[in-house]
């Protein structure tokens, strides 16, 4: 639901609050329309109450802000050989063309970023 906050200043206001919610240890997880992938604006645009989208870089700053450690990207695996074959051909297609335009810091490409912070 983080794409759905107006401003930058509530994203990080609701991580900090999350965070003090949580026991020492305590996993925050989240998920989020990923702009990295290839459709990224479609998702990004597609629901007018969307008002950001993420990397797994700028999700990572967004928890760091908000009083994460630890924190871990999480990819996305499918069981079925069909799903498998899609996220490795839909993977080597995203780092081609980011390699190629010379972006090398992301990590993740699927239509979503799912990570996890830690409270410390």
């Amino acid at each position: 639901m983080l794409e759905h906050l107006e401003t930058d200043q509530e994203v990080f206001l609701l991580l900090r609050a999350a965070r003090e919610a949580l026991e020492p240890n305590g996993v925050f997880v989240c998920r989020v329309p990923n702009a990295a992938h290839i459709l990224g604006s479609y998702s990004r645009y597609m629901d007018i109450t969307h008002h950001r989208s993420f990397t797994s870089h700028s999700l990572r700053q967004a928890l760091m802000a908000g009083g994460f450690a630890d924190i871990r990207p999480i990819p996305t695996l499918s069981s079925a050989w069909l799903g498998k074959l899609r996220l490795n051909m839909e993977h080597v297609l995203h780092r081609t063309l980011f390699l190629l335009g010379g972006y090398t810091m992301e990590t993740t490409y699927t239509q979503n970023v799912v990570a996890t912070g830690f409270a410390s």
